[in-house]
């Protein structure tokens, strides 16, 4: 089954869905390859901060909610080679208070090239533009530069400090759905 794909000047995005997920954490580079066409670095790694209880997770909500594809995670890939370079994760779809959560991580020796900008804001172009969004929030650490970088790019404003129960004091980041209005005179 194709699902949507989103692209950015250098990259494109893949939805996770629960075959992909599969062949994560069955470490089947060969499969993602013949089947996805997604060249993963050998030996095989997924990428950084994904890990194996996540996408077991990921591959079971989708067997009994196809239809949520996109919402769980994005991997991203050089167009030209078709590398995956990382992944933008996805809390699921909104909360009862249209709020979305989203996370990132690139392979160590891909940081700084602005791949991961890029990505990112796909995603949230993407999220910000389904039914029932009205907010996407992320959690930072204060002292991670690049990742303050990702959020200001991606149009996310600081909101305030928060704890989080494994790294500790975080700060948390929020972008919002835009509301555009006609003009007054339009309103009649």
């Amino acid at each position: 089954m194709l699902h949507e794909q989103l692209e950015t000047e250098r990259t494109r995005l893949t939805p996770l869905t629960g075959e992909i997920a599969d062949s994560m954490m069955a470490r089947d580079g060969d499969s993602l390859l013949s089947e996805e066409r997604l060249k993963f670095p050998q030996p095989f790694q997924i990428p950084p901060m994904m890990h194996d209880d996540y996408l077991q997770a990921v591959s079971q909500r989708l067997q009994y909610e196809p239809g949520q594809v996109g919402w769980w995670g994005w991997l991203f890939y050089e167009k030209e080679s078709r590398n995956v370079l990382g992944t933008v994760g996805v809390s699921g779809p909104p909360d009862e208070t249209g709020s979305v959560g989203i996370a990132f991580s690139i392979y160590e020796d891909q940081e700084n090239n602005g791949y991961t900008k890029e990505a990112t804001k796909a995603v949230v172009d993407w999220i910000l533009a389904q039914e029932g969004v009205k907010s996407l929030r992320m959690m930072i650490h204060p002292k991670n530069f690049a990742a303050v970088r990702v959020a200001q790019h991606s149009k996310f404003e600081l909101k305030g400090t928060v704890v989080d129960n494994v790294v500790g004091e975080v700060h948390l980041y929020e972008a919002k759905k835009r509301v555009i209005l006609p003009p007054p005179s339009a309103l009649v």
